[in-house]
């Protein structure tokens, strides 16, 4: 994309730098140098917006850590405990979990945090590639300042001081790191940290300043013009979003000016996050999602997207959300993130979620914390709602995150007719195999009890293709005797039933993931039969053609 920076530290004369800073960062005069700036005291703190866990505060307080799904049990004072993790030990020393720890509300969990901070000072002090991680190291100062009062609470001056030093010196770390990371998420972590430490520490005007014009060019560069972000995950639109209503709370609540610019972009990212979220509340599983329990997502949802009508369609992010009375559609149907934004993405290109009022009925397989269980798994094409060619994904997933082949078009339209919503795409993340490419049409009433798809794919015939439909838990499922039918039945209100033409129908087991949970169900599989030649049309000749319908029973049959 022009204007995103290639990664410096690919680059022969960066990697030198690196390898020169991580040399002296391990020696005893990299500490020294750090503590040249030794405050008494903060001027303010940071505050807490993001309500805890109380159950996991409780686990805590028995030494049992449920981090990013993963649990270890610590039984000493172990910072690196062989069975964990590298995601729970980054969590691990970014110190978030004290928002759980104080949600307790126990007597004894500020001389829990205490004692925890206390550990971490004499353990850590020394540079680690881990603990003092640029990103680790802004979550944990977040934290700290954050929670300062709670930690700070019953103990005596000593420690008070030690903790306020500490801040200072791994600020200063921070800013010496600032140069090593490229445009990322990371990097507009450590901007809001260093932000924060400017406000926090004595003498910091200056550097929060700074910060304030680095995170405007980082937020102009991150953001697409639709307000998406550049990774296309509703967890890191949900993340960004949060961290300026952060920066605006912080700035308002010490009654300093904040700059304009915070509040705008949080305006125009709002309107995409909202079109993310189901009606139930739910956020959709395009890319990496994320799960709250019901009370903090409905805090979510009143701090930052109070009043705010989702967007129709996101041209620049290539998202779309399809509405009829009670039916909803959500519609990936764009290109994959650039490289160095899709770690995390998901190989579901034209794949869609269906919700009526505020039940799923279609959805993508999700996404599970517990990476190191679920890895690649979620990320496959097959664990969305779409087509599958040749068992093989539609962008090619590279070990340990990230995407090689994909998609170099996907093209979307949407459009308006007096009885539908349409939606026509098509893609070509297949074109390695014999130029194949993926069409897509999609159209819902407008009275939203039918659902009409087309899906199509070109290329070599003798290339197996299958059409998946993955259903929500809570839906129940029966076959009909020719195997042509499916009727799914919905918790509350009328079933629905499920048609198609082209292909042999099957149903299978299947897995549905959100947050830490995990539960089993059901989809529909259609299996494409070896392609019919045509004679004449628009298209190549070499495609096959599915056609399918979803109907709400006790409705007027459709034409």
């Amino acid at each position: 994309m022009e204007g995103l920076p290639q990664d410096a530290g690919r680059r022969p004369f960066g990697l030198v730098k690196r390898s020169w800073r991580r040399l002296y960062r391990n020696t005893p005069w990299y500490r020294w140098h750090l503590s040249s700036s030794k405050p008494l005291s903060l001027r303010r703190y940071g505050a807490v917006f993001v309500p805890g866990d109380q159950v996991k505060g409780e686990m805590i307080m028995d030494g049992r850590f449920v981090l990013s799904g993963e649990r270890v049990d610590l039984v000493e004072e172990n910072w690196y405990p062989n069975d964990a993790p590298e995601v729970w030990l980054r969590d691990m020393h970014g110190f978030g979990w004290l928002a759980d720890l104080r949600a307790t509300e126990h007597p004894q969990s500020a001389k829990a945090a205490r004692h925890m901070v206390s550990s971490w000072l004499n353990h850590n002090k020394r540079w680690h590639p881990l603990s003092w991680d640029g990103e680790v190291t802004a979550q944990r100062l977040l934290a700290w300042l954050g929670h300062f009062e709670f930690i700070t609470h019953g103990a005596n001056a000593a420690f008070v001081r030690h903790l306020t030093q500490e801040i200072a010196i791994q600020a200063n770390h921070l800013l010496l790191s600032y140069q090593d990371y490229e445009l990322s998420y990371a990097r507009a972590q450590i901007e809001k940290a260093l932000i924060f430490c400017g406000q926090c520490l004595p003498d910091g005007t200056t550097l929060a300043s700074d910060m304030l014009g680095k995170l405007e060019e980082s937020l102009d560069r991150l953001i697409r013009p639709d307000g998406g972000t550049q990774y296309r995950s509703p967890a890191m639109q949900a993340a960004l979003l949060t961290d300026l209503h952060d920066l605006l709370d912080f700035h308002r609540t010490m009654r300093l000016q904040a700059p304009a610019y915070l509040s705008a972009t949080a305006q125009r990212m709002a309107p995409m996050m909202r079109m993310l979220i189901h009606n139930d509340g739910s956020v959709a599983h395009h890319h990496q999602s994320f799960a709250l329990p019901a009370e903090a997502m409905a805090s979510f949802m009143e701090r930052c997207l109070h009043q705010v009508a989702p967007l129709r369609a996101a041209f620049a992010s290539g998202m779309y959300r399809l509405t009829a009375r009670r039916a909803t559609l959500l519609i990936d149907g764009g290109t994959q993130p650039y490289p160095g934004f899709d770690q995390q993405a998901f190989a579901g290109t034209l794949s869609f979620e269906m919700t009526v009022g505020t039940q799923k009925l279609i959805t993508n397989m999700g996404s599970h914390e517990r990476r190191s269980v679920w890895g690649d798994v979620q990320r496959a094409t097959a664990a969305h709602s779409t087509l599958v060619l040749n068992d093989t994904n539609s962008s090619e997933l590279v070990p340990g995150g990230g995407m090689g082949r994909r998609p170099q078009t996907v093209y979307c339209k949407p459009y308006e007719t007096d009885d539908y919503l349409g939606m026509d795409l098509h893609h070509d993340g297949y074109r390695m195999m014999g130029g194949a490419k993926h069409y897509r049409s999609l159209k819902l009433a407008r009275d939203g009890d039918y659902l009409q798809g087309e899906d199509l794919i070109s290329g070599p015939p003798e290339l197996p293709a299958t059409l998946r439909f993955h259903l929500h838990p809570q839906v129940n499922v029966a076959l009909q005797g020719n195997r042509q039918q499916v009727v799914l039945y919905l918790p509350k209100g009328r079933p629905w039933r499920f048609d198609i033409e082209g292909a042999h129908l099957e149903l299978e087991d299947s897995v549905y993931l959100q947050g830490e949970a995990s539960a089993r169900c059901r989809q529909i599989v259609a299996r494409l039969p070896e392609y019919r030649p045509r004679q004449a049309g628009p298209r190549p000749p070499a495609e096959r053609r599915v056609l399918w319908s979803l109907q709400q029973l006790d409705a007027a049959p459709r034409a």
